[in-house]
């Protein structure tokens, strides 16, 4: 939890520093990575714990690049379950509650940098509080009726899709 309030001040102040022509080359790119990592996560993850022994200071560490990924680039939280996977996680829901309990502990760290810098533009806020709100319940239940094999190829046509708009858009296409 530590890590994921911290990681996501830093990202969010950083964030806040970057002009935004460098957000809008980096998108395509850190969709593509979330993508990639979620993809073969689980490969990635079965030849880590096999051959390479995590201690907590790394896992640590990990977890605070997810909580600056979180606190910079929310959109694409799905790399979270990709390095969950990576680290030897894998119950699809499991990931998803961690992964949501992770991303509002992050997302309340951006929160509270871009209150604190004026950055934020309310009543579109609001809107997408809400949404965002009733998406997850709606979600988590729907996510818990349905066969994760198809959770998972729907996150994955999801990052495929999104990744493909971006880098076309970014190319005027």
């Amino acid at each position: 939890m530590i890590t994921s309030l911290v990681g996501g001040w830093i990202g969010a102040a950083i964030l806040l520093a970057t002009p935004q022509q460098v957000i809008v080359e980096l998108i395509p790119w850190l969709l593509l990575l979330a993508t990639v990592l979620f993809a073969f996560g689980k490969k990635l993850g079965n030849f880590v714990s096999k051959n390479i022994r995590l201690g907590v200071v790394p896992i640590l560490m990990i977890l605070l690049v997810i909580g600056f990924y979180g606190g910079y680039f929310g959109a694409g939280m799905g790399i979270m379950l990709a390095l969950l996977s990576v680290l030897g996680f894998t119950d699809l829901n499991k990931m998803n509650a961690l992964k949501t309990l992770a991303t509002g502990l992050m997302n309340v760290s951006a929160v509270i940098v871009f209150v604190l810098n004026g950055a934020i533009f309310w009543r579109p806020a609001l809107i997408m509080a809400v949404c965002a709100i009733a998406g997850g319940y709606l979600g988590a239940d729907l996510a818990r009726k349905v066969d994760q094999k198809y959770v998972l190829w729907l996150v994955l046509l999801t990052g495929v899709t999104l990744t493909v708009y971006f880098f076309c858009k970014k190319n005027g296409g």
